[in-house]
């Protein structure tokens, strides 16, 4: 077994490393590598991690909700959790060979599409439903763990916006402080009815997709955050983050639409395009509670240091598009 290092600067609560498998004798369908995926290596990171449960809830999704989910996620072959720690250990299916989507350089309009209509399917097949809440390790977005977003938002907004500050637009100094005190009504928002399974981290360095442009297959993967709410909070996250501004401008409404209509399509009724454009104004500006929050954290390396300038600039630009009034 050989061991190499892969998606530095691309993930800032888990090392992953992929291992190549030697076999005495290799049966069919054997796997010739997996990936290794453990607690981050900088202890800040690791701290808030365990705090927000992320290890917790990665590794109960795999045991308990991927493999009925109707979305393409990694074969997960061994989830542990320690209870003492809250840190776990997966290994998982090597994706090498598809190609991940590249949060920098950010997404066209087609692989959002491709990203948005799948995700649109899984979201319908948990839409409204009571059985979410039989995952105790499954929580609310409006929950305690998720509630101590506010206070960790107010404590690193000084530090963000001095580091971060001359990469934004007009008016994100405003936009950010005015958001400090409304940080658990926006949690509430995105947590009322009909609430759904949500991924909480849908970007692009965490979908791959297949090579060929005629193959709209994706997998998605790192469900650290996964949680229970409203699904629009999704598709804000990944068009505010994963695209350039000029090209979610450009394709924003048509992305929308086509999210919408495979709910529709998928069985979901009783939520019009205009709910949904208002969940995702309101989407827009938990998206700024995470950039603000993930931006503070240990990158890594410049590509790290370059994801959380594009990602902060990019949200807060999308936020100042939307009309969505705070409270």
């Amino acid at each position: 077994m050989r061991p190499e290092p892969i998606g530095i600067g691309r993930g800032m609560f888990g090392q992953v490393i992929r291992l190549r498998l030697t076999y005495s004798q290799r049966l069919p369908g054997d796997p010739v590598s997996l990936v290794l995926k453990t607690p981050a290596g900088s202890a800040g990171n690791r701290a808030q991690a365990i705090a927000f449960d992320m290890y917790t809830r990665e590794a109960c999704f795999y045991r308990e909700l991927a493999p009925t989910l109707r979305l393409s996620v990694p074969r997960c072959y061994f989830a542990r959790v320690d209870p003492d720690t809250g840190e776990a250990i997966l290994v998982l299916e090597d994706l090498g060979r598809l190609q991940s989507g590249d949060q920098v350089g950010g997404l066209d309009a087609s692989r959002a599409r491709t990203a948005v209509t799948r995700l649109a399917a899984a979201h319908a097949q948990w839409w409204d439903a009571e059985a979410l809440r039989r995952f105790s390790w499954l929580p609310s977005l409006d929950s305690p763990v998720m509630r101590r977003l506010e206070r960790l938002y107010g404590r690193q907004w000084p530090a963000f916006i001095d580091a971060y500050g001359a990469h934004l637009p007009a008016g994100s100094a405003q936009l950010g402080a005015r958001v400090a005190g409304c940080v658990d009504e926006v949690l509430v928002r995105l947590s009322r009815p009909p609430a759904t399974l949500v991924h909480g981290d849908f970007r692009a360095d965490n979908l791959y997709f297949a090579a060929r442009r005629d193959d709209d297959a994706v997998v998605v993967a790192d469900w650290q955050v996964v949680s229970r709410g409203r699904a629009a909070f999704d598709v804000a996250y990944l068009l505010c983050q994963s695209m350039t501004s000029d090209v979610r401008r450009r394709h924003e409404w048509a992305l929308l639409r086509s999210w919408h209509a495979t709910l529709v399509a998928c069985g979901v009724t009783g939520y019009s395009f205009g709910d949904a454009l208002a969940d995702y104004s309101v989407g827009l500006l938990l998206a700024v509670v995470y950039a603000v929050v993930g931006a503070t954290l240990d990158r890594g390396d410049e590509r790290g240091i370059a994801l959380a300038r594009a990602q902060a600039a990019r949200t807060f630009t999308a936020a100042l598009d939307s009309s969505q009034p705070l409270e």
